[in-house]
């Protein structure tokens, strides 16, 4: 009996044709499962409603955040000693950055169009 599968974990592929015949039925089961974990720990990728292109953070991470352009999400990650800042939606320096601040409401609930 041949049971064959794939898993593709951040940019390595593990392919059941390229693994020995002699590989027991819990080895592949203990490789299925951790790809899935770590496929799981990725997390969803945001969806990407407004137009033109604008940063979203990441929730699992400070280090890294979504490009969206074109209604696609692309995950980023920030540059040597810098972190996503949720407020400023973009990469500061890690020592000025609040990875738990939660970023403002836009329109503000107080906000009132003009009415002219």
């Amino acid at each position: 009996r041949s049971v064959q599968f794939k898993v593709v974990v951040k940019k390595y592929e593990f392919n059941s044709t390229h693994l020995s015949s002699t590989m027991d039925s819990h080895t592949i089961r203990l490789l299925l499962v951790l790809g899935l974990a770590a496929l799981l720990a990725e997390g969803a990728t945001p969806d990407c409603k407004r137009r033109g292109e604008y940063k979203l953070p990441d929730p699992s991470s400070c280090k890294h955040y979504y490009q969206c352009k074109d209604g696609v999400a692309t995950r980023e990650s920030c540059s040597w000693y810098t972190l996503f800042d949720n407020v400023v939606m973009d990469c500061q320096k890690m020592w000025i950055v609040d990875c738990e601040a939660i970023p403002p409401e836009f329109p503000p609930a107080a906000w009132q169009p003009d009415n002219q």
